[in-house]
């Protein structure tokens, strides 16, 4: 005779605890960064780059505001570079003053101070069949006072192809504002026919041979096919002339 038992149920995998929800997944470190200085930081200036544009002091020392150029240390000179003052030394030694530098640089390189200040030159080098180079500086920046003279010469070897102009970081804000400036030094090509922008990047003085090659190589494409940096160049001729201080 069986015997009387009492099956029991098979066990089954389902009757173990539900599992755990997983949890969120954690942001990024980056994004957490960003997040933790938001909240962190709630006055962060959110400014377009060219509003928040500073630079630290870099005045010319009192010690040398009255001597030559070539007396000056290279960082400190503003119109001559190694070159001017070896050919200086190589002639028959006459040192002009100071003031006579300043007025030659001044008319070789115009300053520009304003938006139409800017659209008038372009008209000039236009009508000239010129293209046009500005190179936008602060006075409290030691690199771009390296960058005078090499750009004083840049404006007399290509005088006859380019009209070389200046602006400067305070005086010419709404410009480089305008023209999307972020940092100095920094130079522009232009055609100023529809004012078309050519060519915009940093001009450091260990870059400067580079941007002198490219403003070579514009003025020669200019002189031989004019038509094809319009082709490929920014025109900024309309929006530029509808600028607030135009």
């Amino acid at each position: 005779m069986a015997a009387d038992y009492h099956r029991l149920p098979p066990r089954v995998s389902s009757m173990r605890a539900p599992p755990r929800p997983r949890p969120a997944p954690r942001p990024q470190r980056g994004l957490r960064l960003l997040l933790c200085a938001a909240y962190v930081l709630p006055s962060l200036s959110l400014a377009p780059p060219a509003a928040r544009l500073t630079l630290p002091a870099a005045e010319l020392p009192a010690r040398w505001r009255k001597v030559h150029d070539c007396e000056r240390p290279s960082r400190w000179r503003q119109s001559l570079d190694d070159e001017d003052c070896a050919a200086l030394l190589a002639s028959d030694g006459a040192e002009p003053p100071v003031a006579a530098n300043a007025r030659a640089y001044r008319s070789l390189v115009p300053s520009l101070d304003s938006v139409r200040a800017f659209l008038e030159a372009n008209d000039r080098a236009a009508a000239a069949g010129k293209l046009l180079v500005v190179k936008f500086y602060s006075e409290r920046c030691p690199a771009c006072l390296r960058i005078a003279a090499k750009y004083r010469r840049l404006a007399t070897d290509f005088g006859g192809a380019v009209d070389c102009y200046e602006a400067e970081l305070k005086a010419a804000r709404p410009l480089l504002e305008a023209l999307g400036v972020t940092a100095v030094p920094s130079l522009q090509i232009f055609d100023g026919e529809g004012v078309t922008r050519l060519f915009h990047g940093p001009c450091h003085p260990k870059d400067f041979k580079k941007v002198a090659s490219k403003v070579k190589a514009a003025a020669r494409i200019a002189r031989e096919r004019r038509g094809l940096l319009r082709c490929f160049g920014e025109r900024m001729g309309e929006e530029l002339r509808a600028a607030p201080d135009v």
